[in-house]
């Protein structure tokens, strides 16, 4: 995608990231002199994805909270959207994890904390994340959560052929079948902790192979890999990854205090 000097009165920096339909830059506002983060849409993408595009920014326009990325403008040129956004100065926590190749259990609490009251807020909202994935968990200058990129306030069955393996990967079943809810986001926070722990997501292969394990596969156990790692810990991580929603927390912040009080345990270990 070819990109002019300006984007509305933002001058770009450099390019940050490059999605399927999507870039992102860091641009400069110049009356300001403060860095921001522009998401540009594909001028070619279909409507659908225009649609989807413009209902995320309106979402995340509604929502003010610490741990939640805040959009500042929007606008459309050469018929290309782009929506303008703080600046996480730290990238992703999949960028954070290549550097530093394993997450200690201490701060996994910690951002689990953040990631979930950042979510019960939007759940109290009756906004579903939708897109929850560690690329989306970004992290500001003090090294503290910003989640991005929330999903239209439905998945659409006509979308699900065209879903990739890494899209699925942090899906839960109901929401595969197009049936998403507040519980889905419990889910996905639980497969990510999974993927934190054991260096892996929980469930792999080609997109069919994918799709089966999430709506039938049991992940593999926890403390085979990691016996230090307390009973409890492990079973609050799988009541999260319950099939049923019914089955998981009736609230994320009730997962994230259970997972807390469950770490302390196996932090309280010398094998961790």
């Amino acid at each position: 995608m070819q990109i002019s000097r300006w984007i509305g009165k933002y001058r770009p920096i450099k390019l940050l990231g490059r999605g399927d339909f999507s870039e992102v830059y860091l641009a400069e506002d110049p009356h300001l002199q403060t860095q921001v983060a522009i998401k540009v849409l594909n001028p070619h993408a279909n409507s659908n994805v225009h649609r989807l595009f413009n209902e995320s920014i309106r979402t995340m326009a509604r929502m003010d909270h610490a741990h939640i990325i805040s959009v500042h403008d929007f606008g459309e040129q050469n018929n290309a959207p782009f929506c303008v956004m703080a600046y996480a100065a730290c990238g992703s926590i999949r960028q954070w994890l290549q550097d530093v190749k394993s997450m200690p259990l201490k701060s996994m609490v910690t951002y689990v904390k953040q990631i979930a009251k950042a979510l019960q807020y939007a759940h109290d909202l009756n906004i579903v994340h939708q897109r929850l994935k560690p690329e989306n968990i970004l992290l500001d200058e003090e090294g503290s959560v910003l989640l991005s990129d929330f999903g239209p306030t439905e998945i659409r069955g006509s979308l699900l052929p065209s879903l990739s393996p890494s899209a699925l990967r942090y899906m839960a079943p109901e929401q595969i079948m197009g049936r998403a809810q507040a519980l889905s986001d419990q889910y996905v926070l639980g497969l990510i902790i999974y993927e934190w722990l054991m260096g892996a997501p929980p469930f792999t292969g080609a997109p069919t192979e994918v799709f089966e394990q999430q709506m039938k596969g049991t992940p593999a156990s926890l403390r085979e890999k990691i016996p230090a790692l307390s009973s409890l810990l492990e079973e609050v991580v799988m009541i999260a990854l319950s099939k049923d929603p019914k089955n998981r927390f009736a609230r994320i912040n009730s997962f994230a205090f259970a997972f807390e009080q469950a770490a302390r345990e196996s932090l309280s270990n010398p094998g961790i």
